[in-house]
């Protein structure tokens, strides 16, 4: 069984019969048990051991862009990287971006917490931007309370907030 998100790039692209189930388009496929391992292993190659990036994006500033399901293991180990990476750097800046974030859940809500207050403590402020419609309802329908982090709407805003925090402006060439 093939699980498609409703507003999913592929769920118009496809030409095969699927049937709606709450908000989900569900295509039903006959296989073997092999092959429904197989298909498994697979999705987890695809998603799962894709590593979620850490960069310095500017001096002192780190970003990371989340993408597609989140589990705990991952974000487990993108938030090792972060703090190592403070660790040997001297950042005092994160933005993380949820823009291709399909689901946030209350565990992957409470490691992001977590994550932001223990960097806090360290002198890091961290920026969250890009939770779409979809990612904030699941958020509130769970329950989590994000009233301590710094959302803004989108990765220009938190570069603009960025940059605002360094007292760096972003100007146009032509406007010197």
């Amino acid at each position: 069984m093939l699980i498609f998100k409703k507003n999913s790039n592929l769920a118009p692209y496809l030409r095969v019969p699927y049937f709606k189930l709450q908000t989900l388009y569900v295509k039903q496929v006959k296989m073997s048990k092999q092959n429904e391992q197989n298909v498994a292993i697979s999705r987890r190659r695809i998603v799962g051991d894709s590593p979620i990036v850490v960069s310095e994006i500017f001096d002192n500033c780190l970003y990371s862009g989340f993408y597609g399901v989140l589990d705990s293991e991952r974000v487990k180990k993108v938030i090792e990287k972060i703090m190592s990476g403070v660790e040997r750097e001297d950042h005092d800046l994160l933005i993380v971006d949820l823009s291709n974030v399909e689901v946030i859940d209350s565990v992957i809500a409470g490691l992001l917490s977590k994550m932001s207050k223990t960097l806090e403590l360290v002198g890091v402020k961290t920026i969250i931007s890009g939770i779409n419609p979809n990612v904030a309802l699941s958020i509130v329908n769970a329950g989590v309370d994000m009233r301590d982090f710094h959302i803004v709407k989108n990765l220009k805003q938190a570069l603009k907030e960025a940059y605002r925090t360094k007292g760096l402006e972003l100007r146009r060439i032509d406007q010197f």
